[in-house]
């Protein structure tokens, strides 16, 4: 549906909320998913999954609002997906996908967040590369397969394939309002692929996270969540002021601009799209 959505064939908004409430049900205390609601801990495969989806969802849904700047520029269901990937994407690659039973079919969901996000890096570690050093210790030198297996094989092909496409766009992600309209590079890069009929790329750059001299800068090395917990609404009129204090968060009376209510996506909590 994702790839119907990108080449323009119409989806009826009334799909992308059900998709959006089953996933925002389904969600973890710890921000991941588990093929079980009933599940205390999340796991990768399906966190890649979820995270994915929930991005799809998000441009959908908000396309409208995030070109009036009427609409949160953060989802919180979405940020927390982000954190748990923080938190343990590089253990989970170092254990040679952590027990997973098909590591190829995991990083091909990786692949997914990534392209969907624009995330270069999961905490400190660039997803794309981690990812390319794993596949090529587990190819088979003689067959160029992965695992005998021809669904493994397709995955991990999916996945490198990626770093064929030219990088278009870097966005600096710094401390301040670096996100106003949070999927305008997104759309830029998806209108560009469309029109001119080759894939192209675009990413977020993380200035405290490793330099592409394999240094890694003091302010990468904490642990602490790299995206603020405290996002703000703010109506059209207040985001063209200068001062911070106009772009405070004002009630939802005040604006009638009230991104989705965490519990559910009720279609009346949210701006009209």
């Amino acid at each position: 549906m994702w790839a119907a959505s990108l080449a323009n064939i119409e989806v009826p908004k009334e799909y992308w909320w059900l998709v959006e409430k089953h996933w925002l049900d389904t969600q973890i205390q710890d921000g991941g998913w588990n093929y079980s609601k009933s599940a205390m801990t999340s796991t990768a495969t399906m966190t890649a999954a979820g995270l994915a989806s929930m991005f799809v969802c998000f441009d959908n849904l908000f396309t409208k609002g995030f070109i009036e700047c009427n609409t949160q520029n953060e989802f919180k269901p979405i940020k927390r997906g982000l954190d748990w990937f923080d938190k343990n994407f590089e253990d989970t690659m170092k254990a040679g996908g952590g027990g997973i039973p098909s590591p190829q079919y995991f990083l091909y969901g990786v692949e997914r967040v990534g392209l969907a996000s624009g995330y270069k890096y999961f905490g400190t570690s660039d997803w794309y590369k981690m990812g390319v050093e794993m596949l090529l210790k587990q190819q088979d030198p003689a067959t160029g397969c992965w695992n005998g297996d021809i669904v493994q094989t397709a995955f991990s092909v999916l996945f490198l394939i990626r770093g064929r496409n030219a990088v278009l766009f870097n966005k600096l992600e710094y401390d301040g309002d670096w996100n106003n309209r949070p999927r305008d590079v997104a759309m830029e890069t998806r209108w560009i692929t469309r029109d001119f009929e080759r894939t192209v790329n675009w990413q977020i750059i993380i200035p405290r996270c490793p330099s592409a001299n394999g240094t890694t800068p003091r302010s990468c090395t904490s642990p602490a969540p790299r995206r603020p917990s405290s996002p703000k609404t703010t109506s059209s009129t207040s985001r063209r002021t200068s001062s911070r204090a106009a772009r405070s968060s004002p009630s939802p009376s005040a604006t009638g601009r009230n991104f989705p209510r965490h519990q559910g996506p009720l279609r009346q909590d949210v701006p009209a799209v």
